[in-house]
């Protein structure tokens, strides 16, 4: 603890200097047919280290070490239609969710993922489906969030 009857603090335990973030959708989003698109966490929620840019490119650029990443989007979706969350580093495709349902209607898919980077890595949210026409995300249960865990 940092003194008598002072309850420890994270920085005393050596985790001083947090990098994390939270970002939601501020409105749904269309996502075309048979299109990787990336998807707009544009409400940022928090971003201890100001490393998550909510206004153009949507992507966390976390500080060099090992970090946690999570993400999903609520959408309603066909019966049997191929969806895809994918995460994106750099700009390339690292991790997916792949998934169908059984009824038509609203799914949460997610996925959670632990990488290394060296500062100037970027990481990126997108959603493919081959539905027979657009697919719409909803606001409530859509997020995408991140934290440098060593």
């Amino acid at each position: 603890s940092g003194g008598s009857g002072v309850a420890p603090s994270f920085e005393d335990a050596g985790g001083g200097g947090l990098d994390y973030f939270r970002a939601d959708m501020s409105g749904g989003q269309s996502i075309p047919q048979n299109t990787v698109t990336k998807l707009v966490f544009n409400s940022e929620v928090y971003d201890t280290a100001s490393k998550y840019d909510p206004s153009t490119n949507y992507r966390w650029t976390p500080a060099a070490g090992a970090v946690f990443i999570h993400a999903q989007i609520k959408i309603s979706i066909n019966v049997n239609t191929l969806n895809q969350l994918m995460l994106y580093k750099n700009g390339s495709n690292v991790y997916e969710a792949v998934f169908k349902i059984s009824t038509t209607g609203p799914c949460t898919p997610n996925l959670s993922f632990i990488s290394t980077c060296n500062g100037s890595d970027y990481f990126e949210m997108y959603y493919h489906h081959n539905d027979s026409g657009a697919e719409s995300t909803q606001t409530l249960g859509s997020t995408f969030m991140g934290m440098v865990i060593a």
